[in-house]
């Protein structure tokens, strides 16, 4: 395998890695868990940390949220950096990836 298809593979998978991490649904997951409610259906409909507090009335609910949503973007750069490798390259990659798959994840069918 060449140097440049080594590259591009390790970019591919911590583009794939980056984004399943950013997928994971934190606000729909807690407020559910919270409330029992499907947060697209309440408030603004916006999957986030002020409309996860504005629906639950939770401070712990809203900070939970907001703090996960920073940890899958840090998590996904790391676990690139430490599996794959220390090029910036691959961190901006699985970052990028993260906040696509925050926006559009596929566990709610691309609707973030």
């Amino acid at each position: 395998m060449t140097f440049c298809q080594r590259t591009v593979l390790d970019l591919a998978l911590s583009g794939v890695l980056g984004y399943l991490i950013g997928s994971i649904p934190t606000a729909f997951l807690l407020v559910r868990w919270k409330e029992n409610v499907d947060i697209r259906n309440e408030g603004s409909g916006n999957m986030g940390a002020l409309n996860s507090f504005q629906v639950t009335r939770s401070r712990l609910v809203g900070g939970g949220v907001l703090l996960f949503d920073l940890l899958k973007g840090m998590g996904a750069v790391k676990l690139a950096s430490v599996l794959i490798g220390d090029p910036f390259a691959l961190q901006a990659t699985a970052g990028v990836a993260a906040v696509a798959g925050h926006n559009f994840p596929i566990w709610l069918r691309f609707k973030g």
